[in-house]
């Protein structure tokens, strides 16, 4: 971001041990003038509860498709419906879905059932006949030709609350006061590790539901905060995902000083892993320029876990030097810690080379376009070592 923040403490003061527990979290205004950052802490709390979880279940309802091929009469699961002209696109998932009987219009049926709908993609302005097409997974099963009630608006995603468990100063959380001179960046809620850093920050609403006395200590409180529907597709996470929980709090003892602490986690958790990373990031006077880096490829199944072992093999154990292609390219042209000129050293690459040996490929015709030499190196003998 480039400019270091002003922060105010409100009289809240620094972190402090109650009993044996750091206060975890900080509630913030964020504002930027013209030339700082200013985060205003608003308040502290031992703990949070309800952050870490998916959207609310959407309810069940009626799904009618016109004008489907015969086959559609046998559908179940999950599915996705495309709505689509030439210029516009709207993906809708269709959760559980149960055929409950069809009616038949010509050679083709009308199906109708039932699924949680949820918006996965949003387009906007439509021509007056889109085309419809039904997929499973990334299977395009068909074209038919319309679904009662789509396109349609969407009204975003329902979050439960988020409670604030052992807070300080309960009549100090509420929205951001409008300041002319500054520009209002929202409220924020900060993980803190045991020094009182930030491990990682989101978007929170201070709309109080209700504030009760904490049984963690006098003059705390736990604070019920109601949260806004939000808009963003699903995979555009709004809140950190249920696994993430576990990241943040091995985060909290510091940047972690050892490798693959990543791999046990599942995909959430380690797209949680890489965005802290980016948090922490380093700031580097210069670029070390040359030298030999090892790359772990032994956990390399896919684009993430790729990119975490290169963040590693580059920068070491939590570092970041890009969480996906574009980035990590834009790291490679200098600025975050290494510069090209150096040799990697790609240990246990027919795990990434049996797994994604297209964007292996990919990424190592990047590092050589850069002037890197890589060494793709086999724990095992293997005729095609060295190929991409």
């Amino acid at each position: 971001m480039g400019k270091a923040p002003c922060r105010f403490d409100g009289g809240t003061g620094p972190s402090r041990l109650l009993g044996v527990r750091l206060f975890g979290y900080e509630v913030v205004h964020w504002y930027e003038t013209d030339d700082d950052e200013v985060v205003e802490v608003v308040t502290r709390a031992v703990d949070v509860d309800g952050l870490f979880t998916d959207p609310l279940p959407v309810p069940r309802e009626r799904v009618v498709l016109r004008g489907c091929p015969p086959g559609f009469a046998d559908l179940t699961g999950d599915f996705a419906i495309e709505v689509c002209t030439d210029d516009e696109v709207q993906w809708w998932d269709l959760t559980g879905l149960v055929v409950h009987g069809t009616v038949q219009d010509g050679d083709r049926v009308d199906v109708v059932a039932s699924a949680a709908v949820r918006l996965d993609d949003a387009g906007s302005a439509f021509g007056p006949v889109p085309r419809h097409l039904l997929f499973r997974d990334d299977e395009q099963l068909g074209e038919f030709l319309g679904a009662d009630g789509f396109p349609r608006p969407w009204y975003g995603h329902e979050w439960p609350p988020v409670t604030l468990i052992g807070a300080e100063h309960p009549e100090r959380v509420r929205p951001a006061r409008q300041r002319s001179h500054l520009h209002d960046h929202g409220t924020r809620l900060h993980a803190l590790d045991r020094h009182g850093r930030v491990v990682a920050a989101v978007p929170i609403a201070l709309d109080t539901a209700s504030v009760t006395p904490s049984v963690l200590g006098d003059g705390l409180f736990d604070v019920v905060l109601d949260q806004p529907a939000t808009r963003n597709p699903p995979r555009w996470r709004d809140r950190p995902a249920p696994s993430a929980r576990a990241v943040w709090d091995l985060w909290r003892d510091g940047v972690p000083a050892e490798r693959n602490l990543w791999v046990p986690f599942d995909d959430d958790g380690r797209e949680a892993w890489g965005d802290l990373t980016l948090v922490a990031r380093g700031k580097f006077g210069t670029d070390e320029v040359g030298g030999v880096y090892t790359l772990d490829g032994r956990h390399v199944t896919d684009g993430r876990s790729l990119h975490l072992a290169m963040c590693e093999a580059l920068v070491g154990p939590g570092g970041y030097f890009g969480r996906e292609y574009n980035a990590f390219r834009d790291c490679l042209s200098g600025g975050w810690g290494v510069r090209p000129g150096f040799t990697l050293v790609w240990n246990d690459a027919q795990v990434a080379r049996n797994a994604i040996p297209g964007y292996l490929r990919d990424v190592v015709e990047l590092l050589e376009s850069f002037g890197v030499t890589v060494e793709l190196k086999s724990s095992t003998p293997d005729a095609h070592e060295g190929e991409t």
